[in-house]
């Protein structure tokens, strides 16, 4: 009997602690479930926040996108009503105290023909009594309130005015089981009542019961989409035009549960979708092939703000229940008559010729113009095909070419056309004959990419809307100026997994004249007036992934601090990295055009013609010190351009290769970059270059020692260029090391002594200035302090006392207001300082720190001289009154360098290079 006793009592206990667990635990979870038995089944979208005090303060403390969107005055409304509820959660006593305060949801139901109702709900708690829901209404709002109730099949719906504006002047309530319904529609809070009666609700539909269970418990906010009835809405955000290509009946999935999460620069939503049992949807297309991993991007113009693509892993199951998709909608007859009347007139199978062609990717893709900068520019746009074979694809595209020549009466000759990149490039394109092939394979909704013409590129088929385009998309990978390399699209590759069923890639920033196109009015009108605040949300990107019969899907949208430049650049040219060097303009000894030399940060050394094609690149081991000069040593009016490294004199033809006997081996490191005097005009050049074991060394041009050159060593090393002039029939080297001025002349015999020792930094170069209406012939060079020391040609040394400068200033000596007179030009930590001769300030402007790079002259028309400076990332081009051209500061890294690159001779172009690793010409003014 004892031992009956403790058995009976042990169960007891057990079954106490289940009873517990589930009625306490418990309890909340299935309340909260319940709730979607409540909510009316034609619900297009329904958002859950569990806790929406947090929410509230993560979005407005920690949310940089959700700061930028709400001061759209749409949202500020929405985020005005979250407020207000919140308020009350936190504030009223009713749920201020109560331990079983739940989530908050929000639910959208169609209303009309084009319309959505919205519907909040709250929990309040299992014990509340309706009585408390009134007293509740009334202490929000005083006596300020209107309140009336009305039965609707045998329940209480209650009427609310008030004139407080924080959430709805009048809005309609219904209470039951601890849940509060609320919802400005009369009609909406019917339907409530009647889904409280139903025997049907949202669990009993097999897809949302399955996608529930996906949705993250510990997330700011769910998200379940119907897309049985989301199309009724988003299809009347088109255009007419765009929404005739579009059923209303039309359905993407069943279900899709996302969960938001919320970064301080970004909302990433990620969950699940269920397609169905049905091809009436057309993601279960999607479903029946493989993830694929995503390799278009690598030929995809950097201009590219629209890509959709899509993993075809298998033609034939696709197309097969493509078309029985078709046949779902009583489209499929009309679509096979189409295309077998196409198919006659052109001779060509298009379902038999893309099952061969398609291998894998599939894309979509359309790119800004860059070429016309109007607000008006019309974007480019291609439909691009993987190939597993190139040849094998071009021999299938020839022999469908051939078919329609012979229908058509044509020679295939007259289908071919040439691509024309620039004066020395081109390559072959050709006539499509059937453009609407896309809207056919995929589509109506695809009618605007129209395969006019195509390409190959490497292993793909670009299929393109004109000409032009295909140029435009031809000049672009030439240039590498693709979105693989793109620094935005990179971090977003970081994002999201290689493989994927489908990925949309959306730019808002470039996007403004496609949305014109497609939207209607009434919505473009409100992005339109708000896009300074979309386009610095970046580019939107949503994937979806085969993942056990659903689709993985994922979206981001994220903001950036900086809204992209909106500077049109005339190209842009892909390096293997940035560079440290100054662009340098060079002569084309053929043609007389010019060109561009390079060095990159790998020490990869490039030629580049005036359209940013790169003619050669060629790797050194060292980094270039010296200018680039343009010598003719084999005086036959070729030329080549010469430079040294750290060890090295090089010389190098313009095709890229290294003249025989360079690269000569220096004698020691030099610490100075080599300069080119030419001592009678005739081509009889030295080669000046000075080095750690503080010699000066002079070479001819065929890279021998000068036996005539016998100067003695520098007392300190030497790290600005040797300098060379003739003047009054005397010739003069001259240079410095960090404490004395070298003054010498052919054989390096001492001409001009100078007894006073004068400390300099090492940026300082050693200036001869000719006489002139002021003073005589003299020499010139800054200190360490800033002071000016001039050196007459006996060796006397006066001082010039200016404002007291750091060590590490820059100095330059030109002549910024045309008078034929020089000024004193000082840049130091964050000034900008130009002297007259007489200590009258000029300018004092402010910049943003000490330039990496020494500043550069740059002489123009009219006396409008200008330094060039680069700050943090910045380019500017100042004037003498502080002015800059517009657009300026531009974004760069590097040095620049700023010329006429073609005809009209007055425009002027400016190259530089960007973190990306891009060259870039910028045209800058005219």
């Amino acid at each position: 009997m004892r031992l009956l006793a403790i058995l009976i009592l042990t169960v007891a206990i057990i079954f106490g602690i289940i009873y517990y667990y589930q009625n306490f635990f418990t309890k909340k979870d299935i309340v909260v479930s319940n709730i979607y038995r409540f909510i009316p089944t034609d619900a297009t979208i329904i958002i859950e926040s569990k806790n929406i005090s947090k929410l509230k303060q993560r979005l407005k403390n920690n949310c940089k996108p959700w700061l930028l969107l709400s001061n759209i005055e749409n949202l500020k409304v929405f985020e005005k009503r979250i407020s207000f509820i919140d308020s009350i959660y936190q504030n009223h006593p009713l749920f201020k105290f109560n331990s079983e305060k739940g989530p908050v949801l929000i639910s959208f139901h169609p209303c009309g023909k084009n319309d959505l109702n919205e519907l909040y709900i709250a929990f309040t708690g299992s014990n509340t009594k309706i009585s408390a829901i009134k007293a509740l209404i009334k202490d929000i709002y005083k006596q300020n309130v209107e309140f009336q109730e009305r039965l609707y099949n045998e329940q209480t719906i209650f009427s609310i005015k008030t004139n407080d504006t924080n959430f709805y002047s009048q809005y309609f309530a219904f209470f039951i089981d601890g849940w509060l319904f609320i919802s400005p529609h009369s009609l909406l809070i019917e339907s409530v009542v009647r889904q409280s009666k139903s025997y049907y609700s949202l669990f009993d539909n097999p897809s949302f019961e399955k996608i529930i269970k996906t949705s993250g418990q510990n997330v700011e906010i769910n998200i379940f989409i119907n897309h049985n009835s989301f199309p009724f809405i988003w299809t009347n955000w088109l255009t007419t035009d765009v929404k005739k290509s579009i059923s209303k009946k039309y359905s993407l999935a069943d279900w899709s549960a996302i969960d938001l999460h919320i970064s301080p620069n970004m909302f990433l939503l990620n969950g699940f979708t269920d397609t169905g049992d049905s091809l009436t949807n057309f993601f279960k297309i999607i479903t029946s092939q493989d993830p694929i991993n995503i390799s278009v991007t690598e030929i995809l113009p950097k201009e590219t703000y629209f890509f959709l693509f899509y993993s075809i892993s298998n033609f034939s199951i696709w197309y097969n229940n493509y078309e029985k998709h078709l046949e779902s909608y009583g489209l499929l007859k009309k679509q096979q008559t189409e295309l077998e009347s196409i198919t006659k007139k052109t001779g060509i199978n298009y379902k038999k010729l893309f099952a061969e062609l398609i291998y894998k990717e599939n894309a979509f893709v359309i790119s800004q113009n860059q070429e016309v900068n109007t607000p008006n520019s019309s974007d480019d746009y291609f439909w691009i095909i993987r190939t597993a074979n190139k040849s094998s694809a071009k021999e299938l595209l020839d022999s469908s070419l051939l078919k329609y020549a012979k229908i058509s009466g044509n020679k295939k000759e007259d289908l071919q056309i040439s691509i024309k990149i620039d004066a020395d490039y081109s390559t072959e394109a050709y006539v499509f004959p059937f453009p609407n092939v896309p809207q056919y394979l995929f589509g109506k909704a695809f009618s605007i990419f129209q395969a006019k013409f195509y390409s190959i590129i490497d292993n793909y088929i670009v299929f393109a809307s004109s000409k032009d385009a295909l140029r435009r998309f031809h000049y672009a990978y030439i240039l590498k100026k693709t979105l693989q390399n793109d620094k935005l699209y990179k971090t977003y590759t970081d994002m999201i997994d290689p493989q994927a069923n489908l990925l949309l890639y959306f730019d808002i920033s470039r996007s403004n004249n496609y949305l014109k196109n497609i939207l209607n009015d009434k919505l473009y009108s409100f992005i339109n007036n708000n896009f300074d605040i979309f386009r610095q949300l970046d580019a939107i990107t949503l994937q979806l992934t085969n993942s056990n019969n659903m689709l993985y899907t994922s979206l981001f949208v994220r903001y950036t601090p900086e809204i992209k430049e909106t500077t049109h650049t005339v190209w842009e040219s892909k390096l293997d990295t940035t560079i440290s060097m100054k662009p340098v303009l060079v002569i084309n000894h053929n043609t007389q055009e010019k060109e561009i030399f390079v060095q990159d940060n790998f020490n990869n050394i490039y030629l580049i013609n005036t359209s940013g094609r790169i003619l050669w690149k060629n790797h050194i081991p060292e980094k270039i010190k010296s200018d680039i000069f343009q010598i003719d040593i084999f005086n036959n009016k070729k030329l080549q351009y010469l430079f040294n490294t750290k060890n090295y004199i090089y010389v190098i033809d313009r095709n890229g290769d290294i003249v025989h006997p360079f690269p000569i081996k220096l004698k020691a490191p030099a610490t100075n970059g080599i300069n080119v005097a030419d001592l009678n005009g005739k081509n009889d050049i030295r080669l000046m270059i000075a080095c750690n074991d503080k010699n000066v060394y002079c070479y001819t041009l065929q890279g021998k020692i000068d036996k005539i050159w016998k100067f003695n060593k520098t007392n300190h090393l030497v790290y600005q260029p040797i300098q060379y002039v003739k003047y009054d029939q005397k010739e003069y080297f001259y240079f410095a090391d960090t404490l004395n001025i070298y003054i010498v002349n052919r054989q390096g015999k001492e001409v001009i002594s100078i007894k006073e020792n004068i400390p300099i930094n090492r940026k300082a170069l050693l200036y001869f200035e000719h006489k002139n209406k002021e003073t005589d012939a003299r020499f010139l060079i800054n200190d360490i302090y800033g002071n000016i020391n001039f050196i007459d040609l006996k060796g006397q040394v006066t001082k010039l006392k200016l404002d007291k400068k750091s060590a590490e200033h820059y100095f330059l000596y030109n002549d910024m207001d045309g008078d034929g007179l020089s000024e004193f030009i000082f840049i130091d930590i964050n000034k900008l300082t130009i002297y007259k001769r007489n200590k009258k300030l000029m300018l004092n402007f402010k910049i943003p720190c000490l330039p990496k790079y020494k500043p550069v002259y740059y002489e123009f028309p009219m006396a409008k001289h200008k330094i060039g400076l680069v700050c943090e990332n910045k380019l500017y081009l100042i004037d003498r009154e502080g002015n800059m051209p517009s657009g300026f500061p531009l974004n760069g890294i590097s040095p620049f360098s700023i010329t006429h690159l073609s005809k009209p001779i007055k425009t002027y172009f400016l190259i530089t290079v960007n973190d990306n690793g891009y060259l870039i010409n910028y045209e800058v003014f005219r």
